[in-house]
């Protein structure tokens, strides 16, 4: 097996919400952060015919680069063989009582508000809530149209970045995130909330992510 540009980024992009993985026999990955505030999940063409855990993804994937289109060899119960031609990596999975591992079953709430983020707008968010240190996004409507406010909610004298979008005719809402937690493949996405339950969903075209949102949304 070999594994597509299109799978090595969704794995690059869920290392960044948890260092280590189960991936499950089938065609979908999964992941979970350690604080259980992010599930995401990504539907890819590569079939894996088992179960099997990686505790260091990074490493992994950093394993996979020393060559070009390595063949992955999961004959092994206890390991992947990574066969670049010249040379050959035997790559021991992970115990899965030290990982940590999404639910098998996810019951997604109702939820009562949908807007759409172009993949513009979410880039513009992370670079000026990186390059001003902002920790916080909060979304609401405004006057017809929905507002995105990068901020520091904790300090009253805090910088701001303010992006105003498209019309918005839907129920109220205020949503309050982590920036730290927008940790999505750069992209457009379908945005589905339930304000009830304080949780979002980000549908995007190679992956979605549920994010759980602040206690005062």
């Amino acid at each position: 097996m070999k594994l597509s540009e299109k799978t090595v980024g969704i794995l690059q992009n869920f290392s960044k919400i948890n260092q280590n993985i189960m991936i499950k026999q089938g065609k979908k990955l999964k992941t979970m952060s350690i604080m259980k505030n992010i599930l995401a999940e990504a539907d890819i063409n590569e079939n894996f015919d088992k179960d099997f855990g990686i505790y260091d993804l990074n490493e992994f994937l950093t394993v996979l680069s020393l060559g070009n289109q390595a063949e992955l060899d999961f004959s092994n119960d206890s390991h992947v063989t990574i066969n670049g031609g010249k040379y050959k990596i035997k790559y021991y999975f992970s115990d899965p009582n030290v990982l940590v591992v999404p639910p098998e079953e996810f019951n997604a709430p109702e939820c009562d508000v949908r807007f759409a983020l172009s993949g513009s707008t979410i880039e513009n968010i992370q670079k000026a809530a990186s390059v001003m240190q902002l920790p916080d996004v909060i979304i609401a409507p405004d006057n017809g149209k929905i507002t995105i406010k990068v901020t520091d909610v904790k300090n009253p004298t805090s910088n701001d970045y303010t992006e105003t979008l498209d019309t918005y005719d839907g129920p109220d809402f205020n949503f309050h995130l982590k920036t730290e937690n927008l940790k999505v493949i750069p992209g457009d996405y379908d945005i589905s909330a339930s304000s009830q339950l304080n949780i979002s969903n980000w549908s995007g075209l190679l992956a979605s992510y549920w994010i759980a949102m602040e206690a005062d949304t």
